[in-house]
C-alpha cells in the first residue's frame, strides 16, 4: 500500500529549498506525494509564488488561505486560521507522514495540527539559532513536535539532540540549498537581463533585508533606513532587492524600499526571483547585503563576500566570508568597501561549516527506509 506524504511550504524559500526533495517522492510510486501551499505563495503582494511550483511541472493538493497582517495581532490570527483549515485537511487526507522545513510561524502552525493529530512529522533544519527573530521559538518548538530529523551540519544534530530528541531519529544530512545550486544550470547574464528587463553594471549589489521580529516597528523601519542611506552612497551600482517575507512590519520596508528605488533608477525591487534567477544573479553580483539565511548559507559557495547586518541570523554558523556589522549607515558603508576592498581572496570562501551531501536523494532514501511511522516517541535524556 502506498505510503502518503504531504509537503507543506508557506513560503517562496521553503519550496526553493524542498524542490528537489519533493521531486523525488514524486517520482517514487511507492508514495503518494501531495503538496500544500499556505502564507505568502497564494498572495500577490509577495509575488504570488505558487506559480514557481505549478511552473515547476507539480501538481498542488491543496491551498490553504490565511490572513496576511504585518502586526503580531495578525501573525496570531494567521497561525490559528491555519490550524483550523489544516486541521481540517488533515482530517480529510489522513497522511502517514508530514514533511516541513525551518521556523516559519506558517510551518509552526501545521505542525501543531498534524501534532493533535497524531500524523508523524519530519522536519527539516532544524537545530539552528536566529536570535534576532522569534522563528527561533518556532523552530524548536517544530523538532519537539517531529519524529525525524534533517539537520544542516553535526553542531545542529547535537543541539536536536540536546531537546530531547533521540539520536537514531536525528541525521546530519548537509545543507539542503546546496543542492539547488549544484543540481541547476544557471541562466547566462543575458538571459537574466532579458527576463528581468535591466542589465547589469559594472559593480552589482544583491539585497535582501526582512524584519527583526523581536524589535519594534520605529526600530525596524530605522534599521533599514539606516541601510538605505548606505546604499545612497554607490549611484554607479546596479542594487538590486529582493522582495520582504511576510513577517511582522513588513508594510513599511516595502515602502521604503520601493520609494528607494523610485528615486535611484540604479535600484529596482523584484517580490521574487525564484531559486533559478536568485541563484543566477549570485553569479554576477559582487556583494551580498542584509540578514537573509541565504547569505550565510549558500552565498558563501558563490565566493562572494555577504554583509549580515544586524541580529536576524545571530547564531548560525558562518564562514569566513561573512561580515558581520550594526544597522549603521556608517558602519555598513565601512564594511561594503571593506568587502570590495579586501575579500578577493579565494581560498577564504572554501571555509565553510556546510558540506555539500547529496542532501535531499539523503532525506529521501531515510524515509524511505523508515519502516513504521507509527511509533512512539520518547524522551532523551542526556546524562550529565
Amino acid at each position: 500500500m502506498k505510503r502518503k506524504i504531504v509537503f507543506l511550504s508557506g513560503s517562496r524559500a521553503e519550496y526553493g529549498l524542498m524542490r528537489n526533495v519533493i521531486q523525488l517522492f514524486k517520482d517514487d510510486k511507492d508514495f503518494n506525494t501531495l503538496i500544500a501551499v499556505t502564507g505568502s505563495h497564494l498572495n500577490k503582494k509577495f509575488g504570488n509564488t505558487v506559480q514557481e511550483i505549478i511552473n515547476d511541472g507539480l501538481k498542488i493538493d491543496k491551498e490553504l488561505k490565511i490572513p496576511l497582517n504585518d502586526s503580531s495581532h495578525g501573525v496570531s490570527l494567521s497561525i490559528s486560521k491555519l490550524i483550523l483549515i489544516f486541521s481540517e485537511y488533515l482530517e480529510k487526507v489522513k497522511p502517514d507522514l508530514l514533511i516541513v522545513l525551518g521556523d516559519r510561524y506558517e510551518v509552526f502552525g501545521a505542525v501543531v495540527a498534524a501534532h493533535i493529530h497524531n500524523i508523524k512529522i519530519a522536519h527539516i533544519h532544524g537545530g539552528e539559532l536566529t536570535e534576532g527573530a522569534f522563528d527561533d521559538a518556532f523552530r524548536h518548538s517544530i523538532s519537539k513536535m517531529s519524529s525525524i530529523h534533517f539537520t544542516a551540519c553535526e553542531e545542529y544534530r547535537k543541539r536536536v539532540i540536546q531537546l530531547g530528541e533521540q539520536p537514531s531519529s536525528v541525521h546530519n544530512v548537509g545543507l539542503l540549498g546546496l543542492d539547488g545550486i549544484t543540481k541547476r544550470s544557471f541562466l547566462t547574464k543575458s538571459k537574466i537581463e532579458e527576463d528581468l528587463k535591466f542589465k547589469f553594471l559594472k559593480q552589482n549589489f544583491l539585497v535582501t533585508f526582512h524584519p527583526e521580529t523581536k524589535l519594534s516597528r520605529k526600530e525596524n523601519v530605522a534599521c533599514l533606513e539606516e541601510l538605505l542611506d548606505s546604499l545612497s552612497n554607490f549611484g554607479d551600482t546596479r542594487i538590486i532587492f529582493t522582495g520582504v517575507n511576510a513577517d511582522k512590519f513588513n508594510a513599511p520596508f516595502k515602502k521604503l524600499i520601493n520609494n528607494f528605488c523610485s528615486s535611484n533608477k540604479n535600484s529596482l525591487c523584484f517580490e521574487s526571483l525564484g531559486q533559478l534567477r536568485y541563484f543566477s544573479c549570485l553569479k554576477q553580483v559582487d556583494i551580498v547585503i542584509g540578514n537573509s539565511s541565504s547569505g550565510i548559507l549558500e552565498v558563501p559557495w558563490f565566493r562572494i563576500p555577504t554583509i549580515n547586518i544586524g541580529n536576524r541570523q545571530k547564531g548560525r554558523l558562518q564562514g569566513q566570508s561573512i561580515i558581520n556589522c550594526k544597522a549603521n549607515s556608517k558602519v555598513i558603508l565601512s564594511s561594503i568597501r571593506r568587502a570590495l576592498r579586501d575579500y578577493n581572496n579565494i581560498n577564504k570562501y572554501k571555509k565553510s561549516p556546510y558540506r555539500l551531501q547529496n542532501t535531499a536523494n539523503k532525506i529521501y532514501k531515510i524515509i524511505k527506509r523508515a519502516e513504521d511511522l507509527s511509533s512512539t516517541k520518547s524522551f532523551f535524556d542526556i546524562s550529565f
